[in-house]
């Protein structure tokens, strides 16, 4: 007996967790494994038994169905957010395929905007390689640093959407670099060479504004 009730307890725990679980997918889903866990527990079930006169095979059916019908509900509304969220990526990204001709054009060719591109490669690295690497393009933004490589290889960091995603832009040389500070407003020319685990690489880069 004590063995059963424990049992119970601990399913009913479970139950509670994944009614927890469920608000990240839609707040409207933990009622249902709530009352499925209540009916469950030992001490509600008993108190639901004594209130409705509910017989142990009601509550054990009625018991499954919320728990199925929470379950079912999770897994429906998952995979439509899952949905919603690649078609919106997906649309960011072909709006950006356009965005390229309408930014402004400076003596080099095509400017995009260092967040702009940093967003890109974080909601999807295989299609923004698709459109950018290899590619000859400025970059504007704000300067984020200023340093070497281990290789003593020149480089900056342009500020991308936040302050783990930036735009890493390597030079031949240090001509120019010397008079940059932090938060300056800049615009570079270079070919992107992809991401590497965090920023965007730009490399044979040229200062073109400051």
């Amino acid at each position: 007996m004590k063995q059963n009730t424990k049992m119970r307890i601990v399913i009913a725990v479970f139950v509670f967790i994944f009614g927890f679980a469920s608000i990240g997918v839609s707040i409207i889903l933990l009622p249902l494994f709530i009352l499925s866990g209540l009916l469950i527990l030992p001490a509600t079930s008993g108190y639901v038994s004594q209130t409705l006169k509910m017989s142990s095979e009601v509550k054990i059916a009625l018991c499954v169905i919320l728990f199925l019908s929470g379950f079912i509900g999770m897994a429906v509304l998952s995979e439509k957010q899952t949905n919603t969220s690649t078609q919106s990526t997906e649309q960011r990204i072909e709006e950006k395929k356009e965005k390229p001709k309408e930014e402004d054009e400076n003596e080099e060719g095509i400017t995009i905007i260092a967040e702009s591109l940093t967003v890109s490669y974080e909601e999807n690295e295989v299609a923004a390689d698709k459109i950018y690497k290899g590619k000859v393009f400025g970059v504007n933004g704000f300067v984020e640093s200023i340093g070497k490589d281990i290789f003593d290889e020149p480089y900056l960091i342009i500020k991308g959407h936040d302050h783990v995603y930036n735009v890493q832009c390597y030079f031949k040389s240090e001509s120019g670099l010397e008079a940059l500070y932090k938060g300056q407003k800049i615009e570079i020319y270079g070919r992107c060479d992809g991401k590497t685990l965090l920023n965007v690489i730009m490399k044979d880069c040229s200062i073109t504004r400051n």
